[in-house]
């Protein structure tokens, strides 16, 4: 299947070359370069590029990718009285804040770049500021192919490389200045005499001998936190600024040895008694008639912090603090290796939070985050002690259990989890409800190495998704070629609205009082050149995970509405037509506007229109679901819930929802004369419909006794292969034009 999160792995992996980049830099310029390379190359940016402030304009400086259809004679006034001044990058440098633009055309800000962004293909477009001393400098520049790219966890990557590089050209500036002491005190005695106290880097002279400070400049001062007169006279050893004895011992040592030390390490001890890094370079020189040492102290503490936060963030994931994918493969290599020695069992468990990306559109990317530190500890304190959790893409972690006795351990340990996991989460708004699928491999017997463990640990927690969410399922061979379908079906699909493939049908509701056709069902269909018909119990699963099912929704909901005002025009009644729409197309912020549109290009009144939505995506964020159908109705929408009875969601909510009907899930009714729990079930949703004045719909029925028993509890409407199959909108003509009813 496709990997989720594509544009956030593809950063995380930039930033970790970024990191490694900014270790190794020694000039600015270089760095700037290779941190666009770095962009291109790794983090799906199509044009990457650096522009610095000159003269009141900002030029590009280093740059990668698809740079001759963009840089060559590029030059971006400040001026937000002028429109190219308003663009991106001016906006950055003027605010110091992040400027994002995911649809590059719909925004007046690029107005004034989009031939070029068109020549480059790009789709979006954000920018970064990058500073030097606190003072924004410029601005790093990234343009993609891809609309809707830049998420908020792509942004917060972005934000964390910026700030990294922005650290990186301080330390290097500060670099400079060291460089240029020691220039200026090679040109002579008396020029070193006058910018000695100027030079903003720690410096001072002792005695060769003892190692007594006969002179230091202000920054020497402030470095050990005592005034002038309290260090002058006095060795570094009474002063307790080294860690020992023997580390003078050892710099002096080296110092008459190579006559010059360049950047030697270690810790000095300043007053208040913090012990600091210190880099340290010396010459041997001759002072007032006396053998010296000019020693140059630069103060890496917080550098060598960041440099030990890069390595950490190099194999562990910033916001859980867990392990990140590199060091988990390392772990199971390491786990497989000592389990082939001594004959053991290792198991590695491969965690999904299902339908997590609609959780992330209600609760926003904070409360997401919190979600997930919640879920990366609750993993943490479920596993043995010697097991590794590791958290290895946006809603994906993995367990290692290595050393496992009996396969029943890892039973225990997965029931375990799931009970953890399956806890509600607390958060500022309320309890969230996370259900989470879980694959598991076992070495040997699924797999013996590291790669394939992970793999097929993947595979099976893919298969519990489609199978039974919020369970565990243990590897098997048949489910590799299954993903191949899959992913096969995947890439067909993204191709099947432009080719053709997609129809709607249309399944009549009838009214039970008069028996006539009160509306209709838009269904979805794909006929694919070579399967044949494809289920959309099949198709729509994998249409929801790849983000496909949002310009087939819009097209869905385009053509039934196009559908409905064809038939009026041939002078048949007009009657409701109803479209499905997902958690994950309600949640969306052009909703609003995508059915307005539709409304308003077909000329179909709105009240002839009926969205029909899940539980689920009710109950994932009500506030912003009631926000949405409120502005729907104003332009007259109706809205019904589908598969009533199969979800989650608190029935206190139905009141505060502006609902017109039910609908009655087929699975309560294909028993109803045969089963008293689900005749039960469907006299309780009926009476709720009736007690909150909404129509109330059986799906579903395919016989007599069923139809009969729904007129019996005065329910509205029926559906299903009883009165008859979905059909063609031909077809759907003919029963309208006919008057067909319900014998």
């Amino acid at each position: 299947m496709r990997e989720r999160n594509r544009p956030t792995a593809d950063f995380y992996a930039a930033l970790s070359r970024t990191n490694g980049a900014i270790l190794r830099a020694r000039e600015r310029e270089p760095l700037l370069w290779e941190i666009c390379r770095i962009c291109v190359d790794h983090g799906a940016a199509t044009l990457a590029y650096v522009a610095l402030v000159q003269d009141g304009a900002a030029a590009p400086v280093a740059w990668a990718g698809s740079a001759e259809r963009f840089i060559p004679g590029l030059r971006i006034p400040l001026d937000p009285g002028v429109a190219e001044g308003r663009g991106p990058v001016a906006t950055v440098i003027r605010t110091g804040r992040h400027y994002v633009t995911n649809d590059l055309y719909a925004d007046p800000a690029t107005q004034p770049w989009r031939d070029r962004a068109r020549a480059l293909g790009s789709r979006a477009t954000a920018a970064f500021p990058i500073r030097l001393g606190g003072e924004v400098i410029g601005a790093l520049s990234l343009h993609v192919g891809q609309q809707d790219f830049f998420d908020a966890p792509v942004i917060e990557l972005v934000d964390e490389m910026v700030a990294h590089l922005s650290f990186a050209l301080d330390s290097l500036d500060r670099e400079d200045a060291r460089r240029h002491a020691v220039r200026e005190a090679e040109r002579g005695y008396e020029r070193f005499q006058k910018i000695f106290d100027a030079t903003p880097v720690a410096t001072e002279i002792s005695t060769l001998d003892e190692g007594r400070l006969v002179a230091v400049n202000d920054a020497y001062c402030v470095l050990m936190g005592q005034p002038r007169e309290a260090l002058i006279g006095r060795t570094t050893i009474e002063l307790g600024a080294w860690s020992g004895p023997e580390d003078r011992g050892e710099f002096v040592a080296l110092l008459e040895r190579e006559r010059r030390v360049r950047d030697h390490e270690a810790r000095m001890r300043v007053a208040s008694g913090e012990l600091r890094d210190i880099a340290m370079s010396a010459e041997l020189i001759e002072f007032e008639g006396r053998a010296c040492v000019l020693k140059i102290l630069n103060d890496i503490t917080e550098r060598k912090r960041f440099e030990s936060r890069i390595r950490y963030l190099a194999t562990h994931d910033a916001l859980t603090e867990l392990p990140n994918r590199t060091l988990m493969m390392d772990r199971v290599v390491q786990a497989v290796q000592h389990a082939r020695r001594a004959s053991a069992r290792a198991a590695v468990l491969y965690v999904d939070l299902d339908r997590f990306k609609v959780l992330n559109e209600a609760l926003g990317p904070h409360g997401a985050d919190a979600v997930l530190v919640e879920v990366a500890a609750r993993l943490r304190r479920g596993v043995r002690d010697g097991d590794t959790v590791a958290r290895v893409s946006g809603d994906e972690f993995v367990v290692l259990a290595p050393d496992l006795d009996k396969l029943s351990d890892c039973y225990s340990l997965v029931q375990r989890l799931l009970a953890a996991l399956g806890e509600p989460i607390r958060l500022d708004g309320g309890a969230v409800h996370v259900r989470s699928s879980i694959g598991i491999a076992v070495y040997p017997a699924n797999g013996e190495t590291a790669e394939t463990l992970l793999r097929n640990a993947e595979l099976a927690m893919r298969r519990a998704k489609r199978t039974s969410p919020g369970g565990a399922q243990f590897f098997t061979p048949e489910m590799s070629a299954e993903l191949q379908r899959l992913a096969r079906l995947e890439s067909q699909l993204a191709g099947a609205l432009a080719a053709g493939q997609l129809r709607l049908v249309y399944q009549p509701k009838v009214q039970l009082a008069t028996g006539s056709i009160a509306g209709v069902e838009a269904l979805l269909r794909w006929d694919h050149p070579e399967l044949g018909e494809v289920s959309p119990s099949t198709f729509i699963p994998v249409a929801e995970e790849a983000g496909t099912i949002l310009p087939i929704g819009a097209w869905v909901l385009r053509t039934a509405c196009e559908q409905s005002v064809a038939w009026q025009s041939l002078g048949l009644p007009p009657v409701t037509i109803s479209v499905n729409v997902s958690a994950r197309q309600f949640l969306q912020p052009d909703l609003v506007e995508t059915v307005a549109a539709a409304l308003d290009a077909t000329r179909l009144p709105g009240n002839l229109l009926e969205l029909e939505i899940t539980e689920s995506a009710m109950a994932r964020n009500a506030e912003r679901v009631i926000d949405i159908m409120s502005l729907l109705r104003e332009l007259g929408v109706r809205f019904s819930v589908d598969d009533f009875g199969t979800g989650y969601s608190n029935l206190g909510y139905l009141k505060r929802f502006q609902l017109d009907g039910l609908k009655i899930d087929q699975s309560f009714v294909r028993n109803v004369d045969t089963n008293p729990g689900d005749a039960a079930i469907a006299r309780a949703v009926i009476s709720l419909a009736r007690s909150l004045q909404l129509d109330v719909t059986a799906e579903g029925v395919e016989n007599a006794a069923q139809c009969e028993f729904m007129k019996r509890n005065t329910c509205d409407e029926i559906q299903g292969f009883y009165f008859s199959r979905p059909v063609s909108p031909e077809a759907l003509a003919s029963m309208l034009r006919e008057g067909r009813r319900l014998h």
